[in-house]
């Protein structure tokens, strides 16, 4: 009678214990999830790794972020100088600049079309006597 008992205790955890694993790898999915309408930088290539999700101007139009020193991933690390992909899912372009505020005296490093992803920003299509750049790890603001 004690093996029984004993077999099912050990069955109990077993459910328990998978099904924390279950919620705890839902949770973490569910928060890098980059739904319409929002800009998602990921800390690791390929869209994965900790995410920070940047929020709209002020005035209600598309996500910006003159300067990324203020910011936390998911994971409670600086944002700033820690983006390795990228997803662009609003409807308008946007300018990322591997230098933060002010961007006015600085160039953008590379415009970011509507709806579109990197995911390797060491290997960044660009223009000019270039065909790739680097910006993995380089990025501080982008609006």
């Amino acid at each position: 009678m004690k093996s029984v008992r004993r077999a099912a205790v050990f069955l109990s955890s077993l459910v328990v214990a998978s099904t924390a694993t279950v919620f705890a790898a839902s949770a973490a999915q569910a928060a890098a999830t980059c739904y319409d309408g929002e800009l998602c930088i990921y800390q690791t290539h390929d869209y994965t790794g900790s995410v920070y999700k940047v929020p709209k101007r002020p005035d209600g139009r598309h996500p910006c972020d003159l300067d990324f020193r203020d910011n936390t991933l998911y994971n409670g690390q600086s944002l700033d100088n820690r983006a390795s992909s990228i997803k662009n899912n609003t409807h308008n372009s946007l300018q990322l600049y591997v230098d933060p505020e002010p961007v006015q005296s600085t160039p953008a490093t590379y415009i970011l079309a509507s709806e579109q992803s990197v995911a390797d920003l060491s290997n960044v299509p660009a223009s000019g006597p270039f065909p790739r750049m680097n910006i993995d790890n380089q990025l501080s603001a982008i609006c």
